[in-house]
């Protein structure tokens, strides 16, 4: 046996039953149940006819290479693809690919070492915020200290993958799933930690990328709203920072396995005016730890007009965290004919309003507040 046979002998023999199942379904093969003990049958249309491949579901067979060398082949029929890409795709199938774009390498497909470095490290950051707030009961506007174990175990297993042609693009691959909890064919596999982070990432860059629009009118605490789906100082600040290295930039996010759970394929675009904004979001995020987006109902206890240099403001007696509490809002005064109108009727009515709430001392305050609306009571 040559030197490439038996490399090639040994790739095959490393492809998991579990793992190339995954592939065939992603590829659009269709699982058709067990043919005899030790394989799968899966069908594949190709035009007018269906074109049959046979799965070995046991590493134990005395000629699973053989089986798989002959399952890739059929493959490779049906998909018109060589097994150099075959082998490719199915390395990939069980991960969920980020490439990172940067712009600014578009004319010679290449840039700075030094700068590669700080794209790469930036952009594991942006899967660092995504997992650790994934491994967390409720979001958190930044991180700080020990990350959550399940997120530190799994941070291990993300791997760098080859740069693509096409000006200068980074790939990470986060795993989906991992030999020791794949699941035993023919079973389904699980819902997964490693694609919560993938839909997690996909997420917070379509709230951060929402977050800088807004920002452009309303300014940028705009971003306390987005906690929730997962935006935090630190994403905030590793997007800033790729942006500074690499100008223009985008971020997209392939799924290899898929599920009912899968978020569709993500592909957000950020420029560098949006540095600006990013950072400006990254400080208020890092100095308003305590803020969450909130939507209270409550009467209104106290009231003071706004005058030509401060904004009105009320105070609203709403439940927060399940008891009642004091809450003062700001309003403008396009809000203030609702705000004078659940005043007067507060026998009647409750005042309903959205915002990011806030801690000062005893006192809470809901910040950039907005959504003002009218309830009956009893509605």
């Amino acid at each position: 046996m040559t030197r490439g046979h038996k490399a090639r002998g040994e790739s095959l023999k490393a492809l998991s039953p579990a793992i190339l199942r995954s592939f065939l379904l992603a590829s659009g093969f269709d699982r058709r149940g067990r043919w005899g003990e030790f394989e799968e049958r899966f069908t594949y249309a190709h035009g007018d006819r269906k074109i049959e491949v046979l799965l070995p579901i046991s590493f134990d067979l005395a000629d699973y290479t053989r089986r798989v060398a002959a399952l890739l082949y059929d493959v490779g029929h049906a998909l018109d693809l060589d097994q150099t890409q075959i082998l490719r795709n199915i390395e990939l199938s069980s991960y969920d690919v980020v490439r990172i774009k940067a712009h600014d390498g578009a004319a010679a497909s290449s840039i700075r070492f030094e700068e590669a470095v700080e794209l790469l490290e930036n952009g594991f950051e942006l899967i660092a915020s995504a997992a650790t707030t994934a491994a967390l009961d409720e979001p958190r506007s930044i991180l700080r200290g020990r990350r959550p174990d399940e997120a530190r175990e799994y941070l291990e297993t993300v791997r760098m993958g080859q740069t693509e042609v096409g000006s200068f693009i980074l790939t990470l691959l986060l795993p989906v799933t991992a030999e020791n909890n794949a699941p035993a064919l023919p079973d389904a596999p699980p819902r997964l930690f490693g694609r919560n982070v993938s839909n997690r990432l996909a997420v917070a860059l379509s709230a951060s990328r929402h977050a800088i629009q807004e920002a452009r009118a309303s300014g940028s605490g705009v971003f306390i709203e987005a906690v929730d789906d997962g935006v935090t100082a630190n994403f905030c600040s590793a997007l800033a920072s790729m942006l500074k290295t690499a100008g223009d930039l985008t971020v997209r996010i392939d799924h290899g396995l898929q599920d009912e759970d899968t978020h569709p394929a993500a592909r957000v675009a950020f420029t560098r005016d949006d540095i600006r904004h990013l950072s400006e979001g990254a400080s208020i995020l890092a100095n308003k730890p305590n803020a969450r987006p909130v939507a209270l109902s409550g009467v209104i206890v106290a009231l003071r007009e706004a005058s030509l240099r401060r904004p009105g403001t009320l105070t609203l007696k709403a439940e927060v965290d399940e008891q009642p509490h004091s809450v003062r809002i700001p309003f403008s005064r396009g809000e203030r004919d609702i705000v004078i109108e659940a005043f007067r009727n507060k026998i009647d009515c409750t005042l309903e309003v959205s915002g990011s709430l806030v801690k000062k001392g005893a006192q809470f305050a809901l910040e950039n507040p907005h959504s003002f609306r009218i309830n009956k009571m009893g509605e």
